[in-house]
């Protein structure tokens, strides 16, 4: 999305400039551009260069958001040696935090990955 309005807006504001460059150049007696240019400058310009602007913002705030959820994903802590899982699973068993019969289940399983 940001970069489709950045595109129009590129475009939108280069017709623009085009028409600047591309319409004859009269001067009132006072020497002040005519108001064709100041339509132009108000019709393509400003909205071009308005409609590039969102489109950079939005393409801004969604490149913070990837790299802010990128940096907010939890790292995977390093593996524990199966020593180490045994005596956290006993520990969880003496604890009461898991019965018999489910430390027997990971005790296995985890003597199963060696």
């Amino acid at each position: 999305m940001g970069t489709l309005l950045k595109v129009i807006g590129a475009i939108w504001a280069l017709v623009g400039f085009g028409n600047l460059v591309m319409m004859p150049w009269t001067e009132a007696s006072e020497g002040v551009l005519t108001f064709g240019l100041m339509f132009n400058m108000l019709l393509f310009v400003v909205p071009g260069l308005i409609v590039y602007g969102i489109g950079s913002g939005i393409s801004k705030r969604r490149e913070s958001n990837l790299n802010a959820a990128e940096s907010q994903v939890p790292q995977k802590p390093a593996d524990l040696s199966v020593e180490e899982r045994l005596k956290k699973l006993k520990a969880l068993r003496d604890e009461a935090h898991i019965d018999e019969k489910e430390y027997e289940s990971r005790r296995r399983d985890i003597l199963q990955e060696l």
